[in-house]
């Protein structure tokens, strides 16, 4: 999926170790993915889904997938 290989790209530069005051440092981020019209068809909603997806992928066990 396209979709998934963006988010991968971004996830693996995120992940490149950096210096932070002689210090080894990395960042993550959670992702979440809305497509338009299957997931939304105003702004609005298309966020509020992703919102929802990048909560889930925090917390997978706390929230039931649909």
């Amino acid at each position: 999926e396209v979709m998934e290989s963006i988010v991968q790209k971004i996830r693996d530069s995120l992940s490149t170790p950096f210096s932070l005051r002689s210090h080894q440092a990395t960042i993550s981020a959670s992702i979440g993915k809305a497509t338009f019209p299957m997931n939304g068809k105003t702004p609005d909603e298309l966020l509020k889904f992703a919102d929802a997806r990048m909560y889930e992928e925090k917390c997978p066990a706390a929230t039931p997938r649909r």
